[in-house]
């Protein structure tokens, strides 16, 4: 078949799908059943740093400001926000009459509690350092909410989004859970049935206001297993949930059943360099091999042109402070990377080859595959690649060990421009490919003290252009996300999904006119 090469792989996906029992119901079920790829760690608000778990969270408790699906702050308690006049310290307007889902009163001073928990609260939580330079917490008053900084935070607002406000009966909001309390929510949703922080195969919320449907998310590593519960009719949706290749078949051969949107997403695969390595402290060499990859005839070849956009920055345009390298292109050209390599003092040997180098990457099929393109792109210029394939816990000490010499990944959650302080600032530790430039540094610390929204942007422009000549890091593609869904589903367009691919928007999937568990009153 298709889908599987073995039949014990298709026997154990259906004794997995069996196991959730009457939630596979295809007719009856009132819940909207959504297959993602992976389970969460741990749906704990005051340790959850994973970003499925973040995501589900981000439905079940409310933050002081969101993020909406243009990647723009936007209200949620707090209805408006603005930075002091020293720029040290951001004052957050609380919404008056908010309530958690117990009744219980938010006011400035509760979220004065709660944030100062996350700070300095112990045990220590594990979000305490999101907000860069963080100082305290002060209640102005009722609903006058003031959070002080060390330096400048201009992207405040963007970080303080992934806190969210709970609490335990007796307990003072965002304080270390006991698990054998229940947990209080103040989002969109609550737990159906019980709390459930630790999900196994599954986990039902139900709306807490209305407009919304209950959702059911069932968790399933398994690819195979994902796509026999999306065809028999076990699952209605899969978010971001299936490889290229597997979406595309499913579109293909399902076109009767499913659809299928996308939108743009701001996850960005990129090709990273050792800056330190003798061969590729050279520029003139990462430019060649980035003029060795087609990374247009990738995407249009190998995935027929879906689920990846050209990424030409390191920052998505959905950001103001990206830049369009179009003035600086670095289109496929293998004659001119062979031409660079001449003249960095690398010749073709008598077997054709100038240079031998290490690619480090995963078992991940994904990872093995994009290995595989690039060593054979490089050995057509006359560059031989070894592929060293390791556990992904290696991989992962590996490099930030700086013991890589090329290697690929991703970067997931892109929340603002000041990623590229972290990734390119060469004091920073997750500077990976060791890249130093004094002119980057001063940039990126103008950038991170700047206040003025477009001066800001000016910089990290500057950044971008500097680094998109001197590539310690070659951008590759930005992955778009996919929702399919079964045609019994609607309500929503690609407009409405997020870049970021966080889940706040599916609650406005519909089923057809059955009815919902909840959504009985507005919050």
């Amino acid at each position: 078949m298709i889908l599987g090469n073995h039949n014990t792989t298709w026997t154990i996906a259906a004794i997995l799908i069996s196991l959730v029992g009457c939630s596979f119901s295809k007719d009856n079920s009132p819940y909207i059943r959504i297959l993602l790829d992976r389970v969460p760690v741990s749906l704990n608000p005051r340790d959850n740093l994973e970003f499925t778990g973040q995501q589900i969270d981000a439905l079940l408790f409310d933050s002081l400001v969101k993020i909406d699906s243009d990647l723009k702050v936007a209200p949620s308690h707090a209805v408006r926000w603005q930075n002091t006049k020293d720029g040290k310290g951001w004052i957050f307007w609380i919404k008056p009459g908010l309530t958690d889902h117990a009744g219980e009163p938010i006011t400035a001073k509760s979220w004065e509690i709660c944030l100062e928990n996350f700070r300095v609260g112990l045990p220590l939580s594990r979000l305490k350092n999101a907000i860069p330079y963080w100082t305290g917490t002060e209640a102005l008053d009722e609903f006058k909410l003031l959070v002080k900084t060390e330096k400048i935070v201009p992207y405040l607002p963007e970080a303080i989004a992934r806190l969210f406000y709970f609490r335990q009966k007796g307990s003072p909001p965002c304080t270390e859970i006991d698990p054998t309390k229940p947990i209080i929510t103040s989002g969109d949703y609550r737990f159906a049935k019980k709390q459930d922080l630790t999900p196994d195969l599954e986990l039902s919320l139900i709306p807490h206001r209305a407009g919304l449907s209950a959702l059911q998310f069932l968790f399933f590593p398994d690819e195979n297993t994902r796509a026999l519960a999306l065809i028999r009719g076990s699952a209605d949706v899969a978010w971001n949930a299936f490889s290229l290749s597997k979406t595309r078949w499913l579109r293909d051969q399902y076109s009767d059943r499913f659809s299928a949107i996308e939108r743009d997403g701001i996850k960005i695969d990129y090709l990273a360099f050792n800056t330190q390595h003798p061969i590729l402290s050279k520029v003139i060499v990462r430019k060649a091999i980035a003029h060795s990859i087609n990374r247009r005839e990738i995407i249009a070849g190998k995935y027929g042109g879906y689920f990846l956009t050209q990424a030409n920055s390191l920052i998505s345009p959905y950001f103001s402070e990206s830049t369009d390298q179009t003035d600086i292109p670095i289109d496929y050209n293998p004659a001119l990377a062979e031409k660079l390599l001449d003249q960095a003092g690398y010749p073709r040997g008598k077997n054709g080859v100038r240079f031998s180098l290490h690619y480090k990457t995963t078992s991940n099929p994904v990872g093995r595959e994009k290995a595989l393109l690039f060593q054979a792109a490089l050995l057509r210029v006359g560059i031989h690649i070894q592929i060293d394939m390791i556990e992904p816990a290696v991989f992962t000490a590996s490099i930030q060990a700086g013991n890589f010499q090329l290697f690929s990944s991703r970067w997931i959650r892109v929340d603002d421009p000041s990623l590229l302080f972290v990734a390119l600032h060469s004091g920073e530790k997750k500077n990976y490919p060791k890249y130093k430039n004094t002119q980057v540094d001063k940039l990126l610390e103008k950038a991170q003290d700047e206040i003025d929204k477009n001066r800001r942007a000016t910089y990290y422009k500057e950044v971008q252009r500097i680094t998109h000549q001197e590539l310690p890091y070659f951008p590759l593609w930005y992955w778009n996300n996919t929702l399919i869904f079964s045609k019994k589903i609607s309500g929503l367009t690609a407009k409405q999904l997020s870049p970021s691919g966080s889940f706040l928007a599916l609650g406005y999937l519909k089923k057809n006119s059955r009815a919902q568990p909840g959504a009985d009153h507005e919050k």
